[in-house]
């Protein structure tokens, strides 16, 4: 008789264990990704921004959000996006110069610098994982969209020839510089801006709604090559 009792009560735990584990909660995620670990992909600026030929922009960014999740399977969630573009970023047109006697050279013709640039905005994500590997490992894909601003200026530099003058002169065909600043926000492609990622996300579930994954991936309009999240869930036993 009692061990017939003590079998009913496992029985009814067990079930009640593995929905326990199987619920949905409610908690946070927070993303950071290193210095210069975002890097944007040149022909995807060259219909974004003028110039932008040649393009080395790199960044660190941090989100912050609400998730909501299962201990053993995906989440979802809402966070704030801060990226910082590294100072002194750099978008570059070149053009090609001739000669009367059809020589011809190329030559930077006009580029432009980052100073003090943010991205701010809001973003949805969803991870899906694939396999989880005994109960402690997932393996799957984290897509996310957003909509965001710009902060901070660019720094145009255009460069021209002035022909004007005696020809003999050494002042003749001088290279000239222009420069000017403007702020991102009066720069129409970027505000707002959209931006959203699919990446292969890699994650271990370190305690009961604890959980830490690395991503890496397309990134619009670059790529991520390493990110760290993490998400806690409440309730989660």
């Amino acid at each position: 008789m009692y061990r017939l009792s003590a079998l009913f009560v496992v029985a009814c735990l067990f079930p009640a264990a593995a929905t326990a584990q199987n619920a949905s909660h409610w908690g946070v995620v927070v993303s950071f990704a290193p210095e210069h670990s975002w890097k944007v992909i040149p022909k995807m600026t060259e219909f974004l921004f003028d110039p932008g030929e040649n393009v080395d922009v790199r960044s660190s960014d941090f989100r912050i959000g609400i998730a909501r999740g299962r201990d053993l399977g995906g989440d979802w969630g809402v966070s704030y996006v801060r990226r910082n573009i590294a100072d002194g970023s750099r978008f570059e047109n070149t053009t090609e110069i001739c000669s009367g006697n059809t020589q011809c050279v190329t030559a930077l013709s006009e580029f432009a610098l980052t100073r003090g640039v943010t991205q701010i905005g809001v973003e949805v994500h969803k991870f899906i994982p694939f396999v989880t590997i005994k109960r402690r490992v997932q393996v799957g894909l984290n897509v996310a969209g957003g909509v965001s601003k710009f902060e901070g200026n660019v720094e145009f530099h255009e460069f021209n020839f002035d022909f004007s003058g005696d020809p003999r002169s050494p002042q003749f065909g001088r290279r000239v510089e222009a420069v000017s600043t403007r702020p991102m926000s009066e720069i129409p492609t970027f505000s707002p801006f959209p931006f959203g990622k699919v990446e292969a996300a890699v994650g271990v579930i370190l305690a009961p709604g604890v959980k830490i994954r690395g991503s890496g991936g397309f990134d619009f309009p670059g790529y991520t090559m390493f990110s760290i999240t993490g998400v806690f869930l409440f309730g989660a036993r």
